[in-house]
């Protein structure tokens, strides 16, 4: 009769094994997040000063231009 009153036990903990690769995982997961945050940072940087950089670059002429292309490419 005993076993019909008594609460089940609780699962066991997972082994370290598992929670060590979830930890590795999760800090991967986090450095690939930053690293995507400071590439999009920087292309927002790179479109908002690009042109200021090109006027006031040192150039003996800068009517001429960026060099002597014909193309567009």
């Amino acid at each position: 009769m005993g076993a019909i009153f008594s609460r089940p036990k609780p699962p066991p903990p997972p082994p370290p094994i598992i929670d060590k690769s979830q930890d590795a995982e999760q800090a991967r997961l986090d450095s690939e997040r930053k690293e995507k945050n400071r590439q999009a940072m920087a292309r927002k940087q790179r479109k908002q000063r690009g042109g200021v950089k090109l006027l006031l670059s040192d150039r003996n002429d800068s009517v001429l231009g960026l060099g002597n292309k014909t193309t567009l490419g």
